[in-house]
């Protein structure tokens, strides 16, 4: 009493703004744009700068004095090194002959490595990977936003699934309490012997246990996808009953999608093989990083001094080369190594998913061809077991039928009757499975599936 009713859509909304998995994953995206931004940070000219200042007094003079430095350094496409500092130092007596003394010093020196560890696709590598992160974790999450969705829907209306369940048993038990009272009355009338109405009363309680067993389920469940919402278990809530009502006037969408063409919009269209293939690019970039590291060391190193100030002189200029030769390069040959296998287990792991998605839609296809098979058979299961039913209660008050019947037949509609919700949320939950193998799937910024119209690749 006084639950609030959740409808799908807002189960989805709620979903995806209090579940702790999804707020996980969410995270996990963020960071990985920090880790691109800190890098790019790199990137940009780093300033740097420190003031000191302080107060001297000796046996003849005191004196104060201050120093500063300023330095800006920038990296470069090449794999080089651009920096300039500005060094400052003040120096004033205020005892003896006041007199103040200031020197600034202006450095730049470049720095540029020639083989080893130059050029663009070397020194970019780390920029590179961590933008090619950040795109593979966006195309994770987005991947993980749809089977969320679909999850939280299989979840909703395996739910509602089992609240119809409960219903059909509460039905079937009223059915059989009433089969059980007529079967008394026949049998004070000497129509029934005591024997059928024994076993009317045996399955009265079976029913009757079915129905509790089907209610303590029902909770169970109800429960945890209030958990799995984020919400906390105690929370009043109850699924609106009117979404399946709905999927029942609805009837099975129809999907024109052929699994030749559903497996072909999915090799165009699954970010996750995407990202299986651009993998297949890092690890070919790998190996050209790992090959440049074996090259010897040389660089190419200028610097240029100008002091200013009181008795400054001339600025002093260099320039030079340095060489390492690659005499020991073990470890950099097993890193060369490793980036061969890694290409090579990047090519298996993009072939297997690839087959494995194949596989993936194939079986999802024939899933919904399933449960487009079952529902209608179900559909007829129902009619005829009303049919049976009725025919079998009257059959019962003529005495041409014995109680048994009328038992089987109240078990096998309730059965039928479950079956048929049962192979309706099939169809729907393979539906917007497909739908995800494929990539065709659609969420909205609220976190809400939305129903596929267009089906071209």
């Amino acid at each position: 009493p006084g639950a609030a009713r959740l409808a799908l859509k807002e189960a989805l909304q709620g979903a995806a703004t209090n579940s702790r998995d999804y707020q996980n994953h969410k995270e996990d995206l963020y960071l990985a744009a920090l880790a691109l931004t800190a890098e790019r940070f790199r990137w940009r000219p780093q300033w740097a700068g420190t003031l000191a200042a302080g107060a001297t007094r000796g046996p003849d003079d005191t004196w104060v004095e201050g120093h500063s430095t300023f330095t800006v350094s920038q990296l470069l496409d090449l794999g080089g090194t651009l920096s300039a500092s500005l060094a400052t130092d003040l120096l004033r007596f205020t005892t003896g002959d006041p007199r103040p003394t200031s020197t600034s010093t202006l450095a730049v020196e470049f720095l540029q490595p020639l083989y080893r560890k130059s050029g663009r696709l070397v020194a970019r590598e780390p920029l590179t990977q961590a933008e090619r992160d950040t795109l593979y974790a966006l195309r994770t999450f987005v991947r993980y936003r749809k089977s969320f969705c679909v999850d939280v829907t299989s979840r909703y209306y395996r739910t509602l699934q089992q609240r119809d369940t409960v219903a059909n048993q509460w039905s079937n038990y009223k059915r059989i309490r009433q089969s059980r009272a007529d079967s008394e009355e026949m049998a004070r009338a000497g129509e029934l012997p005591n024997l059928q109405v024994d076993q009317a009363r045996q399955d009265e309680l079976r029913a009757e246990a079915n129905w509790v067993q089907a209610v303590r389920t029902y909770r169970e469940q109800i429960d945890s996808f209030k958990v799995f919402l984020g919400l906390p278990a105690e929370a009043a809530v109850e699924l609106d009953p009117s979404e399946v009502d709905r999927l029942r006037q609805t009837g099975l969408r129809e999907v024109s999608l052929t699994p030749e063409s559903a497996v072909e919009t999915a090799m165009q269209r699954r970010l996750d093989l995407l990202t299986a293939t651009d993998r297949v690019t890092d690890a070919e970039r790998g190996i050209e990083i790992a090959r440049n590291n074996i090259e010897p060391d040389v660089g190419l190193k200028a610097n240029a001094t100008v002091p200013s100030g009181t008795g400054a002189q001339g600025g002093t200029y260099s320039v030079g080369l340095d060489v390492g030769l690659p005499l020991q390069r073990l470890l950099e040959r097993n890193t060369y190594r490793q980036a061969l296998i890694t290409l090579e287990r990047a090519r298996r792991a993009a072939d297997e998913l690839q087959e494995q998605i194949k596989l993936n839609v194939r079986n999802a296809c024939r899933t919904l061809q399933e449960a487009a098979t079952s529902h209608r058979i179900e559909r007829d299961s129902v009619e005829l077991a009303q049919r049976r039913e009725r025919a079998s209660r009257e059959l019962l008050r003529l005495g041409e039928a014995i109680a048994r019947d009328l038992l089987e037949a109240n078990e096998a509609l309730v059965n039928a009757q479950n079956a048929l919700t049962r192979t309706l949320v099939d169809h729907t939950l393979a539906r917007l499975s497909l739908w995800r193998d494929t990539e065709l799937l659609q969420v909205d910024e609220a976190g809400v599936w939305q129903e596929v119209t267009d089906v071209n690749p």
